[in-house]
C-alpha cells in the first residue's frame, strides 16, 4: 500500500487539480479522505478521468459535496480501479484548505 497527499488548490472545474495520477502502472484505489482544514464549510467536486479523455460530467464521482468546518470525508465503499495514466481531479470552494489523502496499491 501506498500513500499520496495532496491539497485541492483550484475552484474551478476548468482548471481541476490533479489529486492522483497512476502511474507508472494500473492502481487499486482503497479509501479517499477528503479533509476540511477550514472554519466554514465547504464544497468538493471530484473526477475520474481516464487517459486521454477530456473532463467531463461523465467523469465526476461527487458533486459539490459540502464538507463541514474541521470535517473528514471518507470515500472507501468500494475500490477505484485505475489504467496507467488515469487521474482523479477535483476541485474545492476555497484553495488549500481540503487536503486529499489516497491510500491505493499498484496492480
Amino acid at each position: 500500500m501506498s500513500i499520496e497527499t495532496n491539497l485541492i488548490a483550484s475552484t474551478s472545474s476548468a482548471s481541476p487539480t490533479t489529486v492522483y495520477t497512476s502511474s507508472p502502472a494500473e492502481s487499486a484505489v482503497t479509501t479517499i479522505f477528503f479533509c476540511n482544514t477550514d472554519s466554514s464549510a465547504i464544497d468538493v467536486t471530484v473526477w475520474i478521468v481516464p487517459n486521454g479523455d477530456t473532463l467531463g460530467d461523465e467523469h465526476m464521482i461527487m458533486k459539490e459535496l459540502t464538507i463541514n468546518a474541521t470535517d473528514t470525508f471518507a470515500f472507501g465503499s468500494e475500490r477505484i480501479l485505475m489504467g496507467t495514466s488515469d487521474t482523479i481531479q477535483a476541485i474545492a470552494g476555497t484553495t488549500n484548505k481540503v487536503s486529499v489523502v489516497i491510500s491505493y496499491t499498484s496492480i
